[in-house]
């Protein structure tokens, strides 16, 4: 489940939070986006609010840092909130833009010495291609995410599909209040 790092300013997101059952608090995973607050709604004087990171992990709750390196998921944001984290999660499509292959594996490499020593796990999203899967699988990244993955959603006979709901809605009977 995302949330901005906005939502975490709210104290209604932190009701919300309360409200889902200590079961399910664990099989869900928080993912706190790169995007900035615009707004704060309380005082701290890191450049993240760790104050709700600590609250979240309190709660139960398995967090994650997503596209960490882009926006407000800095390395040094990732410096004062590893201790409330269980996941990172980086954009192979972000990588590849900025760096060579070999300078890639030596990012891997760094965060999977990071995630190791903190016992949290590390998504590469952004996979596209087998090829690069495959070379992700040879540097030990198991966790990855992207359109590669990605499923289709429409039934297995998606014409049919399309055509049944157009008849239902042609139906005397159906009505969109």
């Amino acid at each position: 489940m995302n949330l901005d790092q906005q939502e975490i300013e709210y104290e209604t997101t932190f009701e919300i939070m309360k409200n889902i059952s200590q079961e399910n608090r664990s099989r869900l995973i928080l993912e706190i986006t790169e995007i900035p607050t615009l707004r704060r709604y309380g005082q701290y004087g890191e450049t993240i609010n760790v104050l709700a990171f600590k609250r979240l992990k309190k709660l139960g709750y398995r967090l994650a840092l997503d596209d960490l390196t882009t926006g407000n998921n800095s390395l040094g944001n990732l410096e004062i909130t590893i201790q409330y984290l269980d996941r990172l999660k980086i954009s192979y499509r972000h990588l590849e833009k900025m760096m060579t292959p070999d300078e890639i594996v030596l990012q891997i490499h760094l965060l999977q010495s990071i995630v190791g020593r903190h016992d949290m796990d590390l998504v590469v999203e952004g996979v596209e291609t087998e090829s690069v899967s495959d070379n992700l699988q040879t540097l030990g990244v198991s966790l990855q995410q992207g359109f590669l993955f990605k499923t289709n959603a429409c039934p297995t006979d998606c014409k049919k599909h399309v055509e049944r709901n157009k008849r239902d809605q042609n139906d005397d009977h159906f009505r969109i209040f």
